[in-house]
């Protein structure tokens, strides 16, 4: 059986275990006032206490404009400080109601990678919208700089609290009309429905019945149809109205018919295209059949009104017609009746000597009859199809001739026009040269005509005597360049050509060297430039040493896990031990009390129970006394080491501050010796 004791002996030895040898855990924690772990704060190494206290009072100030803002999720102590802090400023870019173009999508639990990409994000939003203090994408990363941080926090709470001023009240209405359209009462307001109020506008729009006809006067024919539908809209008062043009209707037909009109009279230009000419005439065609149609329907329309009756009441509805109404209405329209019974009789002979008359019986004969005037209509339906791309075709090498003929006919007239002028030019100059006072003029003209043709002829014969002399001078040159060609002139000239060749060979070889000497420079130059500069080693350090840290925790994480499994594992094996035992020695005790021998062996059972017990007491405890000695050795490792970094802190500290010393001496010495 298991005492309390040795169960808290077993867990006190987990806490205990040498996976904490990694990092050992302090005899304190301290925690802020809102309940936040100092073990969450990463401060780099050297960090000053000053700087420490600084920071921390920096996230206090975040976290309290983040829950001020809204942003309730930084006050949960069990987060990370990056989840609870940049959780907070993406949540902020979010709901300032400014428009990035950015994925600042946040999650928990994010790795390193995530969380550089994630800063370089949010870097380029604040970039966006125009923050007025700088960030980086390492401080949104590490998350140790609230000094960084906080500004740009608070900036952009105040953002969304003004956002919010300017879009609650346009949200608090939208949410109250979803409210009300759902159904449901506001707790401050109860609306009434006045019913009277809704009966007045169901009787204002009820369908008031003001005539009525006898249905026994219709025949149940095809053809009364329409007239039916117009007597039920006579009944409610909807008489037949006639569709008027609209203006641009009017303007185009009267455009029409005045090019009409004008093609008509004219016999030159002005035609009218055949497709306008087509669609005047249908125009024409289907006013006439509306014409004829709102006709009828008027003629019809006094006729039904004839046969109806009043109703009385302006909501009767089904109201009953008394018989000397129906007696007037028979004797006002006997003769119609009688001749409308007249027609139905002779086309009821009609149809049956038709039914009669069909072979095969009546249904046979309809069937043929239907099929004879489905035949006729596809064949009249194909030739109107073959007509009307006969036409179509007709219509566009109308066209295209048309076009050709307008050309040919604008170039004529042109040509024809040109030919007026010049002979109405000619007939003004054979005028005047018959007049008397224009002779010694037309005399004069032309001897300056004669003298401008003998100048053109001089002209012509000075440019040939032009040509040959030039050719002459040009021959003479050619013999005397070869005449002169070894004269000492010459040599002298070859010689200065030939040292210009060589100085020029010169030139372009050193040009060459030169070309490669800058390629090798280049080179070298793209060689030190991927060497990396002490800026970028620093980062990368950085960036490995957050990727140090990240898995030094997540190992850290693991073995805890680990290791609390394995002590929960042992506490339930010794547990269902304990339950096993006490179990057994219940069932046998009752047996065992009803005789001695019983209860003696049922003793000395529990004695050896209790005496293996101890011992494996005994045991632990020694093992639990060496896990306490490794962890005192290792304390103590850990101290002295402690010890030496401070040492070694300090030992860098003095040298930098005995160089300092030793710059600020060499420049006194420098100063003294140029005195």
């Amino acid at each position: 059986m298991l005492s309390p004791l040795w169960i808290a002996a077993l867990r006190h030895a987990d806490r205990m275990s040498p996976a904490t040898k990694y990092k050992p855990t302090p005899a304190t924690e301290d925690v802020l006032p809102d309940g936040t772990s100092m073990k969450q704060f990463k401060f780099s190494t050297g960090t000053s206490a000053d700087e420490k206290k600084l920071q921390i009072e920096k996230f206090s100030s975040t976290v309290d404009d983040l829950l001020k803002a809204g942003y309730f999720r930084a006050g949960i102590t069990k987060l990370s400080l990056f989840d609870r802090v940049i959780g907070g400023l993406c949540w902020s870019i979010t709901s300032s109601g400014v428009a990035v173009d950015a994925d600042i999508l946040f999650r928990e639990n994010m790795d390193i990678g995530q969380k550089v990409v994630l800063s370089e994000q949010v870097v380029d939003a604040c970039r966006q919208m125009k923050c007025p203090y700088p960030l980086q994408a390492n401080q949104i990363s590490q998350c140790n700089d609230f000094g960084a941080l906080l500004p740009v926090i608070q900036w952009l709470c105040d953002a969304v609290i003004q956002w919010r001023a300017l879009t609650g009240d346009t949200t608090r209405l939208y949410s109250e009309m979803e409210f009300n359209h759902r159904g449901y009462t506001m707790p401050e307001e109860s609306y009434e429905l006045n019913s009277e109020y809704l009966e007045s506008v169901q009787n204002r729009y009820t369908p008031n019945r003001m005539y009525k006809i006898n249905q026994a006067s219709w025949s149940n024919s095809r053809e009364e149809e329409e007239a039916r539908v117009q007597s039920c809209l006579l009944e409610y008062g909807e008489k037949f109205k006639r569709k008027k043009r609209s203006q641009d209707d009017e303007e185009k037909l009267n455009m029409i018919t005045r090019a009409s009109a004008g093609d008509k009279g004219s016999k030159g230009g002005g035609r009218l295209a055949g497709f306008e000419k087509e669609y005047a005439r249908m125009q024409r065609i289907a006013e006439k059949e509306e014409e004829e149609r709102a006709k009828s329907m008027e003629s019809r329309e006094k006729e039904l009104l004839q046969q109806m009756s009043q109703v009385k009441g302006s909501n009767a509805k089904g109201a009953g017609i008394r018989a000397s109404e129906i007696a007037g209405i028979v004797r006002q329209q006997s003769d119609m009746i009688k001749a409308a019974a007249a027609d139905l009789e002779r086309v009821e002979q009609e149809i049956q000597s038709k039914v009669e008359g069909g072979e095969g019986g009546g249904a046979v004969s309809a069937k043929g009859l239907e099929q004879q005037h489905q035949r006729m209509v596809d064949g009249l339906q194909k030739k109107i199809d073959k007509a009307s791309k006969k036409l179509t075709d007709v219509k566009t090498a109308e066209e295209e001739s048309q076009s050709v003929y307008t050309a040919a006919e604008e170039k004529y007239q042109a040509r024809a026009a040109y030919r007026k002028k010049i002979s109405a030019e000619m007939s003004k100059v054979e005028a005047v040269e018959g007049k008397a006072e224009y002779q010694q003029l037309l005399a004069k003209l032309r001897e300056l005509i004669q003298a401008n043709e003998a100048l053109k002829v001089k002209e012509t014969s000075f440019k040939a005597s032009c040509k040959q002399q030039r050719e002459d001078i040009q021959k003479g040159l050619t013999d005397f360049k070869s005449q002169t060609g070894n004269s000492e002139d010459s040599k002298r000239l070859d010689e200065i050509d030939h040292m210009f060749n060589g100085v020029q060979e010169k030139y372009n070889k050193i040009c060459q060297l030169l070309a490669k000497k800058k390629q090798k420079i280049s080179m070298v130059g793209r060689s030190i430039d991927d060497v990396p500069t002490r800026t970028e080693l620093i980062q990368y350090e950085k960036r490995f040493v957050e990727l140090y840290q990240q898995v030094q925790s997540k190992l850290e994480d693991n073995r805890k896990y680990y290791d609390y499994y394995n002590t929960q594992q042992r506490v339930l094996t010794f547990l269902s031990k304990e339950a096993d035992l006490l179990q057994s020695i219940n069932d046998t005790f009752l047996p065992s009390m009803k005789t001695k021998a019983g209860k003696e062996a049922f003793l000395s059972q529990l004695e050896g129970i209790i005496g293996g017990v101890q011992t494996t007491k005994t045991s632990q405890e020694t093992v639990l006394g060496k896990i306490k000695a490794k962890h005192s050795a290792a304390a103590k490792a850990h101290e002295k080491l402690v010890e030496k970094q401070r040492a070694y802190f300090k030992a860098v500290k003095d040298f930098q501050d005995a160089c300092d010393k030793n710059e600020l001496l060499e420049d006194q010495l420098a100063e003294l010796k140029g005195e």
